[in-house]
């Protein structure tokens, strides 16, 4: 434990932590790791003496760093992420799908298939018979409204 008391092991330690930034993105040990640049150099100006105040004190100045610099960073240089629609609803709306019975206003009694399971299903118009190609309008609880567009899927 004494190495810890060491510039050099903080050295070492801060170096390694900041290159697994490379494999574990985050922004999360490069503070770590310069928390750890910053032990060292506390250490060999002699502010700190012993190994216990030394991991008290990288703690707390990882903390304080990641706490204070990580959003602050991460809006200047945001993350590979991507914001997708996450209402399936919306997503399926206009979709083309099969009667697989026929399908009047009522709320009972039509059903469609809707990836690869059965849907109930009304519609607001006219009777649609089996076999026809439909057009997802909206959905309401387990019932897809759905339009006619007369034709088939084939």
């Amino acid at each position: 434990m004494e190495s810890l008391a060491e510039p050099t092991g903080w050295l070492i330690l801060g170096i390694i932590l900041i290159l697994s930034e490379l494999i574990l993105p985050g922004l999360i040990s490069i503070f770590m790791g310069i928390a750890a640049l910053l032990i060292a150099g506390i250490i060999s100006v002699g502010f700190i003496s012993n190994w216990m105040s030394a991991v008290i004190a990288w703690m707390v100045l990882s903390i304080v760093l990641i706490i204070t610099l990580r959003a602050w960073t991460l809006k200047i240089w945001p993350g590979e992420t991507s914001k997708g629609s996450m209402d399936e609803d919306e997503d399926a709306k206009g979709s083309l799908v099969r009667a697989v019975t026929d399908i009047t206003s009522d709320e009972i009694g039509g059903q469609i298939n809707f990836r690869d399971a059965l849907w109930q299903a009304r519609t607001d118009g006219r009777v649609i018979k089996n076999g026809e190609t439909v057009r997802l309008v909206k959905r309401s609880g387990l019932v897809w409204t759905v339009s006619p567009i007369n034709s088939e899927i084939k």
